[in-house]
Formats: C-alpha cells, structure tokens, sequence
C-alpha cells in the first residue's frame, strides 16, 4: 500500500528498506514461533516422560497383581497335560504288534489293572473307560495269544513225534 517510484533512486532505497523491515519482521516471527514451539515440545516431551514412568509402572503392578493367576493357569496347563498324557499311555498299553507274546500281554494287562494314585478330578469318566477298554481289550488277546502259543506248541509236539516216529521207521 506504500507508493514508490522506482524510477528515482530515492524510491528504490524505499522499498529496499521496505523489503528489509518485512524480512526484518519474518524473522522475528519466527524466531518468536520457534520459541513457542520449543517451549511447548518441551512441556510435551516432559508429559510423555511422565506417561512412560507411569505406564511402566503400572505394567509392573499389573504383573504382579495377576502373578497367582498366572502361575494357577500354568499349573492347571500342567496337570490337565500330564492326565492327557496318563490316558494316552493307557491307552497305548494295548496297542502292539501281532509278535507280542502272552506274557507280554499278561504283563501290560497288569499294568493296566494296577492304576495309579493320580486325582483324575474331571478325567476320572474318561480314565475308567480308557482303562476298562484296554483291559477289555487285552483280557480278549491274552486268551487268543494264549490259544495260539498252546496250538503251536501242540503242533511243534505232533510234529517232534512224528519225526520220532519216521526216524524209528527208518532206523528198522
């Protein structure tokens, strides 16, 4: 809004004043706006080292608040894996392949029917029909191992007699 004449050396020194008072100005600004900013990072930087004293503290109560719980489900993760691991085992007593002998059987089958101390709480249904089946089970192989053990040994005995009774033949 200032009128200058350009043309005349003392309108140019004008608006080179004029130009040097804006820059003048523009600094100053911003030097006071950086001043303000600074001062208000400052207090911002100051809350969020509160904030994070805070949090961390708080994280740590929180921890240790829900320490028993924590150690409570752990256990329980413990016991409920340790009684999926008795039933597993129990059940593996009757899985075994067809060479297994008689005596193996009645020894699994004694196993089976021996049990163990172990507080079964909500397995204790699933720990007896996981039990009663594998007895079941080998109670009904133990008689068919035993049956077959007794017809080979009948058939290894007629046939050592029947040896005998060729080697006599041929001895006469």
């Amino acid at each position: 809004a200032v009128k200058t004449d350009i043309s005349t050396a003392i309108g140019r020194e004008q608006v080179r004043s004029l130009a040097y008072k804006v820059t003048r100005s523009k600094t100053a600004l911003d030097s006071m706006g950086k001043a303000l900013t600074d001062d208000a990072r400052s207090k911002i930087d100051s809350v969020n080292a509160e904030r994070r004293t805070i949090r961390e503290r708080l994280d740590a109560l929180a921890e240790e608040v829900r320490r028993p719980l924590t150690e409570y489900e752990a256990s329980e993760k413990a016991r409920v894996a340790g009684h999926e691991a008795a039933l597993a085992a129990i059940a593996d007593l009757a899985v075994y392949d067809s060479s297994t002998t008689s005596v193996e059987i009645a020894a699994r089958l004694a196993t089976a029917h021996v049990g163990d101390n172990r507080d079964w709480r909500e397995f204790s249904q699933r720990a007896a029909d996981t039990r009663a089946t594998a007895i079941a089970y080998l109670t009904s192989d133990l008689a068919r191992a035993q049956k077959a053990e007794a017809e080979r040994a009948e058939l290894a005995r007629l046939r050592a007699e029947e040896a005998e009774r060729v080697r006599i033949q041929q001895a006469l």
